[in-house]
């Protein structure tokens, strides 16, 4: 479990990287010793809902961003495509340094400084086709080293926190999901470098579950699955780096798959869940619910079919521990079966009437949610 080794998920990364850069590049892993993260400066011992948590995994979300860049370039490096490879290189610096630089530079004097000397001139290395392999990897390797050095400077023992890293997840993964859907318009990519940040971004989010995975699996089983299938339909979505498939995934499946992820995780670890009761839950799902029919019946589709995966994913899927333990199961066997119908008419394009009956149908099975645990 990742607690209890104290790995940096950063270092795991960094060597993940580089073996995957060699490999492509048909180079050796030279042997040198690893980067000692530098002390970081205390952090508050709060809950990972507390406001300066929330804050803090917000940044060290956009140290794991540039991370992603990183990796993409790398990937695409490694398949020679310089000029692109170059471009996400430059990318963190003119996209998300700035983010992060007041941050480091409050927690510690000149971190900011030494993670933008590692970032400078990855650009020009990596665009240059007379590089060699070891400067190649050396820039990556310096720079690698520079983001965790940043992180551990940002966040110091929160990284060994599995609730910490799982509000850094959920806050990557809104990232991808906010990339992948401007990079899709109409069935076709608009936006190409869009499309390979979010595909970075998930290998990040992806890696850094592994460190967590034992933490979720011993909490709730179901939810452990739920997590890594959702992954792994994510993977199938977005399944290379250099372009996506023809055609590409809708995102509303990819929202609904990372939409999944941030759900359970959340749950498991109680992040941004605190306050609400089982009555406000309830009204969200009814809210989601005719919100969902609203979009369809006025031709957003896409927006349809995200408003009705947080209807259930966000919204009654937080119920089902209070029935189940009522011993309402069939209720909430009966109710997955509708929003899974609810999603699935949606994306078939079934006619409105049909999506209206069907909301009435929940609806009438969410009146017997309120009289079952009493909200009525």
């Amino acid at each position: 479990m990742y607690t209890k080794q104290h790995f940096s998920p950063l270092l795991l990364l960094l060597g993940s990287v580089v073996v995957f850069f060699l490999s492509a590049c048909g180079g050796e892993l030279a042997t040198s010793s690893r980067p000692t993260p530098v002390a970081g400066r205390e952090t508050p011992d709060v809950g990972a809902s507390d406001d300066t948590d929330a804050q803090l995994a917000e940044a060290v979300a956009q140290l794991y961003e540039i991370q992603g860049h990183l990796i993409t370039s790398q990937e695409l490096r490694g398949r020679q495509q310089l000029p692109v490879a170059s471009a996400h290189a430059a990318h963190p610096q003119s996209e998300l340094f700035s983010l992060v630089k007041d941050d480091l530079a409050a927690a510690q004097p000149g971190s900011d400084t030494r993670l933008l000397e590692r970032l400078q001139p990855l650009p020009e290395i990596v665009g240059d086709p007379g590089a060699s392999t070891d400067e190649v990897r050396s820039a990556y390797e310096a720079a690698f080293a520079a983001i965790e050095e940043a992180a551990v400077v940002l966040a110091g023992e929160k990284l060994q926190e599995p609730a910490f890293l799982a509000s850094v997840i959920i806050a990557l993964l809104e990232s991808t999901r906010r990339e992948y859907r401007e990079s899709i318009d109409n069935g076709t990519v608009v936006n190409l470098e869009e499309y390979q940040d979010a595909y970075g971004y998930l290998v990040v989010a992806r890696r850094l579950f592994q460190h967590i995975a034992d933490d979720v699996r011993e909490d709730d089983v179901g939810e452990y699955f739920n997590v890594t299938e959702a992954f792994d339909r994510l993977g199938s979505l977005l399944p290379a780096t250099a372009s996506p498939p023809t055609p590409p995934a809708d995102p509303a499946l990819v929202s609904t798959e990372i939409k999944t992820i941030q759900a359970e995780l959340a749950e498991i670890f109680g992040i941004g869940q605190r306050q609400q009761t089982p009555a406000e839950i309830l009204a969200f799902t009814y809210d989601q619910l005719e919100r969902a029919v609203a979009a369809y019946e006025a031709g957003n589709t896409d927006e349809a079919y995200e408003l009705a995966s947080a209807a259930y994913l966000d919204g009654f899927e937080r119920l089902e521990k209070y029935l189940e333990a009522a011993n309402y199961t069939d209720l909430v066997g009966a109710l997955e079966v509708q929003f899974q119908q609810l999603r699935d008419k949606i994306e078939d394009g079934a006619p409105v009437d049909e999506l209206r009956a069907l909301q009435r149908d929940i609806e009438a099975d969410l009146e017997k949610v309120a009289e079952a645990l009493r909200l009525k």
